[in-house]
């Protein structure tokens, strides 16, 4: 894509209390005809401090002649896509599972669900997903994902588990956890096939952290 005026805009979300999103944009032309001689053209006139600016710049034009070079005969970027949920803050009991393509930004929304991330709405009576607590198994080709039920107090640590077609959106099972003992989970990785390396901070006296695996199904 060519474009003599554009515009970058980079979106963080803090999600902490009273903190709104910011917001940055960049104004920048896009030109097929772009050279790295012509990008780089300046380096030896600037300061020590300037170089320094571009050395990111470098980086990533070396990364991408490098993509170029190793995947040219068998990667089509334009295909490319990444694969995740989508919160809407104006619907906080929902989310939505969707790919969005790494060329064109184009998204596509393949799934939808009747939960909402890490308890938007601070509602005692809602499904939410806790965030950032996920597993890919790339061998099943499913994402594992924990809900907290609505059936339980805020106090009680999720322990429904969800797997979804990681590229189609899916549910391809649902169950609680097998055998839990109550201990929240922070964060979950792939072990082996049906298995995740769940780990939990365990309160006790000694402020002890442990790994342990935990049997989902």
């Amino acid at each position: 894509m060519e474009c003599d005026h554009c515009v970058i805009r980079a979106r963080y979300d803090a999600h902490k209390p009273g903190e709104s999103p910011f917001l940055q944009c960049a104004d920048i032309k896009i030109s097929k005809g772009a050279k790295k001689s012509d990008t780089l053209k300046l380096l030896s006139a600037e300061s020590k401090t300037d170089q320094q600016k571009l050395v990111p710049l470098k980086r990533a034009l070396k990364l991408k002649k490098y993509y170029e070079q190793r995947y040219k005969s068998n990667l089509k970027m334009e295909d490319t896509k990444l694969y995740g949920f989508a919160y809407n803050p104006f619907q906080p009991h929902s989310s939505h599972y969707i790919s969005v393509s790494v060329v064109t930004g184009a998204t596509q929304m393949l799934n939808s669900f009747a939960f909402g991330i890490d308890d938007p709405s601070g509602g005692r009576d809602s499904i939410f997903m806790v965030d950032e607590v996920v597993a890919i198994d790339n061998g099943r080709n499913t994402t594992t994902i924990l809900l907290h039920d609505a059936a339980s107090s805020r106090e009680v640590a999720a322990k429904v588990v969800y797997s979804i077609g990681s590229q189609n959106g899916s549910l391809v099972q649902t169950s609680d956890i097998f055998q839990y003992d109550g201990v929240p989970i922070n964060g979950l990785s792939w072990y082996h096939d049906k298995l995740y390396a769940a780990f939990r901070i365990v309160p006790n006296n000694n402020g002890n952290i442990i790994l342990s695996i935990t049997k989902y199904f």
